[in-house]
Order: C-alpha cells, then structure tokens, then sequence
C-alpha cells in the first residue's frame, strides 16, 4: 500500500528496522527524527 502522505515522529526508544529495498539492518536511535511513508 502507498501513501501520499509523510508522517514525520520522533522515535521513543532504540529500535531496530531493515532499509527497503536492500534489507540493510540500521539501528534508529531514542530521539532520532524519522518519516513514516508507507
């Protein structure tokens, strides 16, 4: 599903999450910005 809207959240907690579309595995980090677009 795609959605033309780009949601912008401050992350809460170390988490870790896999880059699309080379599967990449990063780390974002407590207080870091991030931008929800799918």
């Amino acid at each position: 599903m795609y959605s033309d809207t780009d949601e912008q959240i401050i992350i809460e907690r170390d988490c870790e999450a896999t880059l699309i579309p080379f599967g990449n595995k990063i780390t974002l980090k407590k207080g870091e910005e991030a931008h929800i677009t799918q």
